[in-house]
């Protein structure tokens, strides 16, 4: 990988740049920078919120593909496999996974024939097989003819397959920042009650009649540990967060929390908070302030908790604006990760919590798991960035074939 100022990044000839640097070091003004160099042709800008780029005028993925398409049937069909892109043509885009969008979304500007791909911490949503994948269909990109300009927060978890690359630092940006901060974890959170076992028993559950992806979830989580959920795009990791948070209801099986039987869907987050996986989807009030304070009206009225919250997650200078006026992803995707851990939900699920999120905050985001954990409460995190997930020293869980497989206690 060679290392280059933004200056002398050459946009003549096809070429693929790596913006490297820190949250807020300017890494998505240059990426559009670099876009705007490509006006009058085909370029496409993938943000973080994927579902911004997939057109809705497709009813299936198949029709979303065809749109614009410039290149051939088999072209398409070559590319698809070099991503290990495994859904059905005939699914409704909007029912995919948040990988499983990603990958569209890199097809998409493959089969339109754009000149220029700007991909912005979209790669950090693909499980390490894929996203090595995708770095590898962006080569072939390259070599169709296109530019293509990454900003991956994991960059050093796949750094060899950058390696013909040119790498541009960006600078270390202002000083006032916005930061992650452990702060007073004792003041974050204060659940309602002791956490209890959290049983599933041959658990069921798929979006279209028999056609399940959960066949047979059996695993019992123990309070006071942190939990990893792994496996590939699409194979059900979020949809089980829904159900036992609330949000979808199973077909058949039962969920327990200490001895009582639960229906979450009843009762959604009354034992289990949910960190979703897109922000957007999650917050729901008209400012920052009340996001947080609907999380801690139930046990904390005073001013300063809400204060203190803010501060620890760098949203302090923010907390009287409207959420979606924000237009950092890093602040929102922190703003929901702080509401979440707020509330009083003695069990926590927290869905790929350091998208978006630099290395620096992504080891804060550990440290503030790590003190929740040891405070009594039940953590299960999806994530699929290897070194974040070793900073947490977790019991391991992986779903594969509608199953669980558990090692670590």
């Amino acid at each position: 990988m060679n290392t280059v100022n933004a200056a002398q990044i050459a946009t003549t000839h096809p070429t693929t740049v790596v913006l490297d640097g820190m949250n807020f070091s300017g890494r998505t003004d240059a990426l559009k920078k670099l876009l705007s160099q490509f006006s009058g042709k085909r370029a496409s800008f993938v943000p973080p919120e994927v579902d911004h780029v997939i057109s809705g005028l497709g009813a299936t993925v198949g029709e979303e593909i065809q749109l614009g398409r410039r290149r051939q049937k088999d072209e398409i069909d070559a590319f698809t496999a070099a991503l290990q892109m495994r859904v059905s043509h005939s699914q409704n885009p909007m029912t995919l996974s948040g990988g499983e969008k990603v990958q569209l979304a890199i097809l998409c500007a493959y089969a339109r024939g754009c000149a220029a791909v700007a991909l912005d911490v979209v790669l950090e949503q693909l499980d390490p097989r894929r996203r090595e994948a995708a770095i590898g269909a962006i080569r072939t990109m390259q070599e169709a003819g296109a530019s293509v300009f990454v900003v991956d927060n994991r960059r050093s978890e796949t750094w060899e397959c950058y390696a013909d690359a040119q790498l541009v630092t960006m600078s270390d940006g202002a000083s006032a920042r916005p930061r992650l901060h452990t702060g007073t974890i004792g003041r974050l959170s204060k659940p309602d009650s002791v956490a209890e076992p959290l049983s599933i028993n041959r658990l069921r559950f798929g979006y279209q009649r028999g056609q399940a992806i959960l066949h047979d979830i059996q695993v019992t989580l123990l309070p006071g540990r942190v939990y990893h959920l792994s496996g590939e795009n699409g194979t059900g990791k979020s949809t089980l967060a829904k159900l036992l948070v609330g949000r979808l209801q199973p077909w058949s099986g039962e969920i327990r929390f200490g001895e009582v039987r639960s229906q979450p869907w009843r009762q959604p987050g009354r034992h289990v908070a949910y960190h979703f996986q897109d922000p957007d989807v999650q917050l729901f009030t008209t400012s920052v302030r009340s996001e947080i304070e609907s999380s801690t009206r139930q046990w904390s009225r005073d001013p300063g908790t809400v204060s203190t919250i803010a501060r620890q997650f760098g949203l302090a200078g923010v907390l009287g604006r409207h959420p979606f006026e924000i237009d950092s992803y890093v602040l929102r995707k922190r703003l929901a990760l702080a509401a979440t851990i707020a509330c009083s939900a003695p069990w926590l699920i927290l869905d790929e919590p350091t998208l978006g999120q630099d290395d620096e905050s992504a080891g804060v985001i550990a440290r503030i798991i790590d003190l929740l954990a040891s405070q009594g409460r039940g953590i299960m995190v999806i994530s699929h960035s290897p070194d974040f997930i070793a900073r947490l020293n977790p019991s391991y869980l992986t779903l594969r074939n509608g199953v669980i497989l558990q090692r670590g206690g």
